[in-house]
């Protein structure tokens, strides 16, 4: 009897679960994109810092874009005095007055090169495209670096959000639907649980921050939206199978590569 009753409690159907570290993201994040390639000098607000339509993020460096400005202008400044002294001497000679039309035009393109400049110095200071929260890495890895026009500085996106991204380990992935049920328990109030469902699966894992090959997954969940950043564990449900099967999840996963299977 003792050896029936062990059989069938291991055959018993369990609900199989991970849990994994998991964190807060932005639902649909805007990003702030370079408008000018150039190198930065500094981000003007601290990452997580809220701000408003029209507020300067990013500090290009002014130096090189305000030479290049200079020259155009002293460009232009030649170009129209070669242009007048064309118009005053092509009155007498002929070949002079041919070269008064290629002048013309290099007027034109001096100006169009200066209104460029004068555009790109501008721009040199980055702004807030909207009200939210600004996200982005280490204010310390930004300044000095090249970037280049359209690249990515930073995101902007509401202070608080209702999306988690989960990080599991690829040695503790299981079989999971595809919206399958989450709770998610975060750092600040651990005895409540919020409950939502996967909307987001990874298909190729990634190294983490602590070099572990993780697999991401993104779950909405329900009630009220929760502070961007906040850290937490959560617990991804996924299908049932017999208790041994799962007893033995880990062992099989490590001797699958001894046994050839």
């Amino acid at each position: 009897w003792a050896v029936a009753a062990c059989t069938i409690f291991l055959l018993l159907p369990v609900r199989s679960f991970v849990v994994a570290p998991a964190e807060v993201v932005p639902v649909m994040p805007m990003p702030v994109r370079a408008p000018i390639a150039g190198t930065i000098a500094s981000m003007a607000v601290p990452p997580n810092t809220a701000v408003h339509a029209g507020d300067v993020v990013t500090r290009f460096d002014r130096a090189v874009l305000q030479s290049e400005r200079d020259a155009a202008s002293h460009e232009l400044e030649v170009a129209q005095a070669r242009y007048s002294e064309a118009l005053q001497g092509g009155m007498d000679d002929p070949k002079v007055r041919s070269e008064i039309g290629p002048l013309q035009a290099k007027v034109g393109e001096q100006a169009a090169e200066l209104r460029r400049r004068q555009w790109i110095l501008d721009h040199a200071d980055v702004r807030s495209p909207g009200e939210g929260v600004i996200i982005y890495d280490d204010p310390a890895d930004w300044m000095g670096r090249p970037v280049e026009r359209g690249e990515k500085l930073a995101l902007l996106a509401k202070p608080d959000s209702t999306r988690i991204a989960i990080h599991i380990p690829s040695a503790e992935m299981i079989a999971l639907a595809d919206n399958a049920p989450v709770q998610f328990f975060d750092d600040l109030r651990p005895d409540r649980p919020h409950r939502g469902h996967v909307v987001f699966r990874g298909y190729f894992p990634e190294t983490s921050a602590q070099g572990v090959e993780s697999v991401t997954l993104r779950a909405d969940l329900d009630g009220n939206p929760i502070r961007l950043g906040t850290k937490g564990e959560a617990r991804v449900l996924g299908g049932r199978r017999p208790l041994i099967l799962w007893l033995l999840h880990r062992p099989i996963f490590w001797l699958r590569p001894w046994l050839g299977l």
